[in-house]
């Protein structure tokens, strides 16, 4: 607007909000670990707004929710390897927590069958990560779905390190908080077994990279938790990479694993390296997995710990 002394003046705005609705996007909207994503929005005048919806027990679903009266259309399912196997509300997810060794609560988001005997003689796995503020995704995963139509459970163990939840949970699973992460994925373990959920006999763990590093650290000092460690492209080596200044990200990792030029902070990652705390015991049944293309972890850290297991 144009005052009366002809310069430029702005009027303050505000958004009114008159009340919150609640928006019921069938079976996306039951259990934890919703995923709901924005769509394409390109009319600003548009009377719906349109998102996208899973969750692990919901396959990816497109809707537009009426901002008139919170209604909400089904657009489209979108279909998926198997899903003539997959029967809506069969399943459940919902969340349970571990208590790890310093007494702090550990989420973890469970997926299985409806009424699965907690007898402690069905099978689980368990997933993790644990780094970078990074949250473990939650998304709907056909592959999943084989295993828990088998009488498995799907375990995302949200340890710190990751971001689930904020910059707190990120801080006290890093740098020399590290070792967090492993005490949670074992607490993690404990409670799963605890439950009746699975037992140690048939529950494995999987991790990826960092999160490899923890499944990895977790057979050398916990071996008898699990029987199996599933470790893809597995960060396993840290003590002696992160010493290597010539790798493209070792000083940029110093944030996440502290800078080891440093006697203390190497000193604390030799005490988790999991290259470096082999020893003679009994090893649960492990998998590792390589990649000559990974930017991150280099082919020969897994190789090397195969060979030293």
């Amino acid at each position: 607007e144009k005052s009366s002394k002809g310069s430029e003046s702005r009027s303050s705005s505000r958004l009114a909000v008159e009340a919150s609705r609640v928006v019921t996007l069938g079976e996306a909207s039951s259990g934890v670990g919703i995923t709901i994503s924005p769509g394409a929005n390109c009319d600003f005048d548009a009377p719906v707004l349109r998102v996208s919806a899973c969750s692990p027990i919901s396959p990816p679903a497109v809707y537009d929710i009426s901002l008139k009266d919170a209604s909400a259309s089904l657009l489209q399912r979108r279909p998926f390897p198997g899903s003539e196997s997959y029967r809506e509300g069969a399943y459940e997810c919902y969340l349970e927590w571990a208590v790890s060794d310093d007494g702090t609560k550990v989420p973890m988001t469970v997926t299985h069958k409806k009424s699965l005997p907690r007898d402690g003689t069905r099978p689980a796995i368990l997933f993790c990560y644990g780094a970078y503020g990074q949250c473990l995704e939650t998304d709907f995963e056909v592959g999943h779905l084989a295993l828990i139509d088998r009488g498995w459970s799907i375990v995302m163990c949200h340890v710190r390190g990751g971001g689930e939840l904020g910059a707190r949970w990120h801080h006290e699973g890093r740098e020399k908080n590290k070792r967090n992460g492993i005490l949670d994925l074992a607490a993690c373990c404990t409670a799963v077994a605890e439950s009746g959920l699975s037992s140690r006999e048939v529950m494995a763990v999987h991790g990826a990279s960092a999160g490899g590093l923890l499944v990895a650290a977790l057979a050398n000092e916990y071996p008898d938790a699990v029987a199996a460690c599933i470790a893809k492209v597995p960060f396993v080596d840290i003590a002696n990479t992160m010493q290597d200044d010539t790798l493209a990200l070792t000083v940029h990792e110093y944030d996440e694993w502290g800078n080891v030029t440093e006697a203390s902070a190497l000193d604390y990652v030799k005490s988790y390296s999991p290259y470096g705390n082999v020893r003679a015991q009994r090893y649960p049944h492990m998998m590792l997995t390589a990649s000559f293309n990974d930017t991150r972890v280099g082919f020969w850290e897994p190789a090397k710990l195969a060979a030293k297991l």
